[in-house]
């Protein structure tokens, strides 16, 4: 579908998943860039910018995938390429991302 309307009247489409993941990743650089006196880093990070707070309860069920982590994963990706393994325990993975959202490349 998306190549024949290519074809046909030249529009150009942008998978919905791509546009999501942008739009993640959009707001994740505002929350990295932001001051730590911005309630939405405050209730984003930890005391430490590079690290997410922790929530001690949480509901019963499966654990759904961690927004912050998994924005992190796909901006190292975005930076080095989609074969590049994303460490969370590598501090440097985690300056490398804070560097670029600073130099606002997402």
């Amino acid at each position: 579908m998306y190549r024949e309307m290519r074809e046909h009247y030249g529009c150009n489409f942008e998978h919905f998943g791509d546009t999501w993941r942008k739009a993640k990743l959009k707001l994740f650089g505002h929350i990295l860039r932001s001051s730590r006196a911005d309630p939405l880093s405050q209730v984003t990070f930890a005391s430490d910018p590079l690290h997410p707070r922790l929530v001690d309860t949480r509901r019963p069920g499966r654990p759904k995938a961690d927004w912050v982590w998994e924005s992190y994963k796909n901006a190292f990706m975005l930076i080095n390429g989609q074969g590049a393994l994303f460490n969370p325990n590598d501090i440097e993975h985690l300056r490398q991302v804070k560097t670029e959202a600073l130099r606002r490349k997402f």
